[in-house]
């Protein structure tokens, strides 16, 4: 089973200090890294908003802090960074991480995230430059940017950090065939395209992710209070990112009222042990975001303890 924690860093205003937010989040990801086999910490940015914007400088402190998971960057908004320094900056986090790195890169759909770091290049213009490059640079070999040349002295640990392309569009679909080592889709019916492409190409298809079943998974001794606890946290996730993506025309989203509707949702599961033990026997991926919205840590907390003190233990047996 692949274990995914997302952390992405959002909080609900007057909720819970920053501070306090990044600091549990590092003390999980240890916990759970330690306590199983867990697969990925998967840090994500946005910008404008109540949200982690620097998930590479972030990545440091959780590849310090962890020893086995990878450190998953889901997604880097590519233009908003100077690509020498992106290309500097990638390699030491693999070297801090002892491999463990891997790559997200998206264009940003945000238009407010586009005027704040403006784009001097259209999409295909630049990732067919950026990723290369990175390449070139990881490899030890001389790359340059617009004229500024360097040459890296400390090399990434991988042979090759994966890279995966992030988008819905056509044109994201068709980088992420041409240019990339995987691809991550928003949408599972972006992957038949992804896969023509491929062939199309001559090429095998790299790792495809895709959205899991559930997209906020908690066990707790009591899932009718706790999703009581959860649910203000859940709207509030829903309605940031309702903001950021309704130019496209999407429905605003209002979380369930119920533990019975929040299972029927398809977005949320809260389960007790036990429960959980027979849902996980029968899925190849759990995704948990434990601090959802800046949800309060003691929930989070007694959802990462049950699952390795009790639900894992069980499944492994």
């Amino acid at each position: 089973m692949i274990k995914q924690f997302h952390f992405d860093m959002m909080n609900k205003e007057g909720e819970i200090e920053p501070a306090v937010l990044y600091r549990e989040a590092l003390a999980i990801a240890e916990y759970v890294d330690q306590g199983t086999d867990l697969h990925a910490a998967v840090l994500s940015e946005h910008h404008m908003a109540p949200y982690m914007t620097d998930p590479i400088g972030f990545g440091f402190a959780m590849a310090a802090r962890t020893k086995e998971c990878r450190v998953r960057l889901q997604s880097v908004v590519a233009p908003n960074y100077d690509p020498v320094r992106l290309a500097e900056q990638t390699a030491q986090l693999d070297i801090v991480s002892n491999g463990r790195l891997d790559l997200t890169l998206a264009w940003g759909y945000d238009p407010a995230e586009r005027a704040m770091y403006p784009r001097n290049l259209k999409a295909p213009e630049f990732m067919g430059k950026l990723i290369p490059m990175l390449r070139a640079a990881w490899a030890g070999e001389e790359f340059s940017w617009d004229g500024r040349a360097g040459v890296l002295e400390q090399l990434p640990v991988q042979d090759r950090i994966p890279i995966f392309i992030a988008g819905v569009s056509e044109a994201a679909i068709k980088r992420a065939a041409a240019l990339g080592d995987g691809f991550m889709a928003t949408m599972e019916a972006s992957v038949p395209q992804y896969l023509a492409e491929c062939e199309a190409l001559g090429k095998e298809p790299g790792e495809i992710r895709f959205p899991t079943p559930y997209k906020n998974f908690f066990v707790s001794n009591d899932p009718e209070e706790t999703w009581q606890r959860v649910r203000p946290f859940a709207q509030h996730d829903a309605d940031v990112y309702w903001q950021w993506t309704a130019h496209f025309q999407v429905p605003k989203q209002t979380v369930p009222a119920t533990l019975e509707e929040c299972r029927a949702s398809g977005e949320f599961m809260i389960v007790t042990p036990d429960e959980a033990i027979d849902y996980l026997k029968q899925s190849d991926v759990l995704y948990c975001k434990p601090l959802m919205g800046g949800l309060d840590p003691d929930v989070a907390w007694e959802s990462a303890r049950l699952l390795v003190e009790q639900v894992f233990p069980a499944l492994d047996s």
